[in-house]
């Protein structure tokens, strides 16, 4: 007859084994990698959506600006109302790229000029400045 502290030895020294295995370990690392990966997709495309629609933004006042001051084709009325529009909306997409950013979890600070820096991220944060501004 087997006494419980034997048996709950011999359990606990199998089940360790079982861990141990590299393929099982294998399995548990890759299949907690792809739920993390899924946890984080949509909030990864979120990002990136936003990200794009303010480059894309950015594009659009940059043309308003050359239609205003070189090409003359819209009115300084015109372009006020305008930069004010598309600044307004710039803005409140960035609140929520900083928004999602911190909830990602990532600790560098998203670029606010959109993509224009190398991976979104304003390369003067990562060097301990203040960022885009």
């Amino acid at each position: 007859m087997v006494d419980a502290e034997s048996l709950e030895a011999e359990v606990g020294k199998q089940v360790l084994e079982f861990f141990r295995n590299p393929s099982v370990r294998g399995r548990i690392e890759k299949a907690a990698r792809e739920a993390a990966e899924k946890a984080a997709a949509p909030l990864a495309k979120e990002i990136f959506v936003l990200r794009t629609e303010i480059g894309r933004l950015s594009g659009i006042c940059d043309a308003l600006f050359g239609d205003h001051y070189e090409e003359r084709i819209i009115t300084r009325e015109q372009f006020v109302a305008k930069n004010a529009e598309y600044s307004e909306r710039m803005e409140e997409l960035k609140g929520r790229l900083d928004r999602l950013w911190r909830r990602s979890g990532e600790t560098a600070r998203p670029c606010r000029r959109g993509m224009r820096c190398s991976k979104g991220v304003c390369p003067t944060w990562l060097r301990g400045g203040t960022g885009c501004l």
